[in-house]
C-alpha cells in the first residue's frame, strides 16, 4: 500500500513539474543581430569605354583583348620595328649608293690680268658618283647577319610578351572566377545559418528548444556574415587585378563567365618537353641571340680586314643647266688599318665573352623550360584527381547535413551537430572551388610552359 501511494505522489510531482514547465514561457536570449554585408562598389565613371562584349566575357575573350591593348605589347612591337630599321641600315652596305652633288662657281676679275684666273673652273659643276662595295671580307654580310638575328630575337620577344600577356591574364580571370564562386558558397552558407537560426529560434518560442541553440545559431550566423565580407572584398579585388592585366581601367566593371578551359590530351611528359623546346619564344629568342653574338664575332675579327670599293663618277661643267661637257670617270679605292692599337682584339674579347654569356643562359633557360613543363604536368594531373575526390566530398558533407538536420526536428539529434555538419558542408564546397580552380590553373600553366598564347 505505501509503495502504491508513493509512486502514485512521485507520478503527481512529474507531471505537475512538466505542466509548469510547459506553462513557463521561453527565455529569449539577447543577441546581437546584424545585417548581412553588402559588396563594396567603385562609385565613379569610367569616361572611355573600351569596346567590350555585351555578356559575360570569356577568357578567350579576355585574353584577345589584352593582347590588343596591353602598352608593354605595343612596346615590344615598337622595339620590332626598330631591329628591322637596324637590319635594313646594315644590308645597305651591300648595295650600290648614288650620290648627286652640284655648286656653282662665278668667277671676277678685279683687277690685273685675266690669266691669273684661268686655271679656276667656273660655271656649273655636276656630280654623279655611284659607289658598290667590292670586297670586306664579308664584314658588312656579317654586320647585315648579326642585326637580322637581332631583329629576330626582338619577334620572338614580343611573341613571349603575349605569351606572358596571355598567362597572366589567364591567372587573373580564374583568380576572379574563383573569388565569385567562393562569394556563392558564403552567401549559400549565410542563407543555411539563417535558415537554421529560424529553426532554433522556432523550437525555443515552442518550448522545445534551448535558448543555448539559439545562441549557438546566432553566432554561426555572424561568423558566415563576416566570412562573406571577406570574400565580396576579395572578388572586388580579384576584377580590379583582371582590368589592370586586361590594360582596361581598374575600376570597370566587368562581367566574367565560368572558367570552363577544355583540358588537353596529354601523351606524355617528354614529348611535351621537346614541343616546348622548339616552341618556347624565349628559348628561340635566346638562339637568335647567340647566333647575333657569333656574327658579331665574324664582324670583330673582319673589323681591320682590306676594303674594296668601286666607284664610277660623271662630272659635268659648264655655264647651262645640264651642264654643255662632262667626263666619266672609273675607279677602285682601297682602304686598309695595318694597326689600331688593340681596338679590333678588344672587339673579339668582347664578342667571345657574349658568346659564352649567351650559351650559358640559353641553357638555363632550357632547364627553367623543363621545369615548367614537369611542373604544369604534376599541377593537371594532381588537380583533375582533388577535383574528382572534392566532387564525392561534397556529396557526403551535404548528406550529412540533411540527417542532422532531420535528427533535430524530430528531437533526435542536437543542435549542434547541424552546425557541426554546416561546417563541414562549406569546407567541402571551397574545396570543390578551388579544385576546380587548379585545373584551370594547371591548363594556363600548360599553354605557358608551352609557349602558346
Amino acid at each position: 500500500m505505501f509503495y502504491h501511494r508513493f509512486v502514485s505522489v512521485i507520478c503527481m510531482v512529474t507531471m505537475s513539474m512538466t505542466v509548469c514547465i510547459a506553462q513557463t514561457p521561453p527565455i529569449i536570449p539577447k543577441v546581437a543581430q546584424k545585417k548581412n554585408p553588402q559588396p563594396v562598389r567603385l562609385n565613379t565613371h569610367v569616361k572611355v569605354l573600351p569596346n567590350l562584349p555585351s555578356g559575360p566575357i570569356t577568357l578567350q575573350e579576355a585574353v584577345s583583348f589584352a593582347l590588343a591593348n596591353q602598352p608593354q605589347i605595343e612596346n615590344d612591337a615598337a622595339l620590332v620595328e626598330a631591329a628591322r630599321g637596324r637590319a635594313n641600315q646594315a644590308a645597305s652596305g651591300l648595295y650600290p649608293s648614288l650620290n648627286i652633288g652640284g655648286s656653282y662657281t662665278p668667277q671676277v676679275t678685279f683687277a690685273g690680268s685675266s690669266a691669273s684666273t684661268s686655271n679656276v673652273t667656273t660655271g656649273l659643276q655636276t656630280t654623279l658618283t655611284l659607289k658598290q662595295l667590292l670586297y670586306d671580307s664579308s664584314h658588312t654580310l656579317s654586320l647585315f647577319h648579326e642585326e637580322s638575328s637581332l631583329q629576330k630575337a626582338a619577334l620572338y620577344t614580343l611573341q613571349a610578351q603575349k605569351s606572358d600577356t596571355a598567362y597572366l591574364v589567364s591567372q587573373a580571370y580564374d583568380n576572379a572566377v574563383l573569388a565569385q564562386q567562393t562569394e556563392q558558397v558564403q552567401e549559400e552558407n549565410v542563407a543555411n545559418r539563417e535558415q537554421q537560426l529560424a529553426l532554433s529560434q522556432a523550437r525555443l518560442k515552442s518550448g522545445i528548444g534551448l535558448p543555448s541553440d539559439m545562441v549557438n545559431a546566432e553566432t554561426a550566423l555572424a561568423q558566415g556574415q563576416v566570412l562573406l565580407s571577406t570574400a565580396q572584398m576579395n572578388t572586388r579585388n580579384a576584377l580590379v587585378n583582371l582590368a589592370l592585366q586586361m590594360g582596361l581601367d581598374p575600376r570597370i566593371k566587368l562581367n566574367i563567365a565560368s572558367a570552363n578551359e577544355p583540358i588537353p590530351v596529354i601523351s606524355n611528359v617528354d614529348d611535351l618537353t621537346s614541343q616546348a623546346l622548339q616552341s618556347r619564344p624565349d628559348i628561340n629568342a635566346d638562339k637568335a641571340i647567340v647566333m647575333a653574338d657569333k656574327n658579331a664575332l665574324s664582324v670583330a675579327r673582319t673589323n681591320n680586314d682590306p676594303t674594296l670599293n668601286g666607284d664610277v663618277e660623271v662630272l659635268g661643267r659648264g655655264n647651262s643647266l645640264p651642264p654643255g661637257t662632262g667626263d666619266l670617270l672609273a675607279g677602285v679605292s682601297v682602304s686598309y688599318s695595318p694597326y689600331d692599337g688593340g681596338y679590333t682584339a678588344g672587339l673579339i674579347q668582347q664578342a667571345k665573352a657574349d658568346i659564352a654569356s649567351g650559351n650559358a643562359q640559353l641553357l638555363s633557360l632550357q632547364q627553367q623550360v623543363i621545369s615548367d613543363v614537369s611542373n604544369a604536368y604534376v599541377n593537371l594531373m594532381s588537380a583533375q584527381e582533388r577535383a574528382s575526390l572534392a566532387n564525392a566530398e561534397v556529396v557526403n558533407a551535404q548528406q550529412s547535413v540533411n540527417i542532422a538536420d532531420g535528427r533535430y526536428k524530430e528531437g533526435l539529434g542536437l543542435f549542434q551537430d547541424i552546425l557541426t555538419a554546416q561546417a563541414a558542408l562549406v569546407s567541402a564546397r571551397l574545396d570543390q572551388v578551388n579544385s576546380d580552380l587548379s585545373v584551370q590553373l594547371a591548363i594556363a600553366q600548360l599553354h605557358f610552359a608551352l609557349g602558346e598564347d
